[in-house]
């Protein structure tokens, strides 16, 4: 969709918030590549990753107690947040944590979503570090989404994606084979 996405440069104020973490590899099944991860979060990302949703930046806390994923497109925040969503359906699951559900459809002091401008012209001047534009290529302006969460939502997320939690099976019980 973009080609090659430049990642998004980040004001002083959010590089003095930003925490180096301890960073593992682990393989991006859209590049296959290995792509250096907090090791906090390399789980989810992976689950996400296998799901063919496409991240671009992330922190396993880039604020105290808050998880930030940034993801290629809209498009690809909306495949995350349906996965996530259909595992709380609070229609069709009275177990469903509908407080989750609440902070993630933004009540209660929920996540925090933020969407960001990228130009498909975009590139970056070798000499002076600077910010281009192609003028070969046609003018694209495409938006990638942040995610932010609190860190205590990360195991049920992850649940939810992996198909481990009760309330996945509670929605979808398994059949015992005849």
């Amino acid at each position: 969709m973009w080609g090659d996405i430049l990642p998004r440069k980040f004001s002083t104020l959010e590089q003095e918030i930003l925490i180096e973490h301890k960073q593992i590899a682990i393989l991006d099944p859209a590049s296959n590549m290995m792509i250096n991860v907090d090791e906090g979060i390399a789980p989810l990302l992976q689950i996400i990753w296998n799901c063919g949703i496409i991240t671009i930046n992330s922190c396993q806390e880039n604020k105290p107690g808050i998880i930030w994923i940034e993801f290629l497109a809209a498009e690809d925040a909306e495949a995350f947040l349906t996965r996530i969503v259909s595992g709380l359906d609070p229609i069709n699951n009275p177990k469903a944590d509908n407080w989750l559900y609440s902070r993630i459809t933004g009540a209660n002091g929920g996540w925090q979503y933020t969407a960001h401008p990228h130009d498909a012209r975009e590139y970056i001047d070798d000499e002076d570090g600077c910010i281009g534009l192609d003028a070969s290529q046609s003018c694209s302006i495409a938006l990638s989404i942040s995610i932010r969460f609190p860190v205590d939502d990360y195991k049920i997320l992850r649940d939810i994606l992996e198909g481990k939690s009760s309330l996945i099976n509670a929605i979808n019980p398994k059949k015992e084979p005849k």
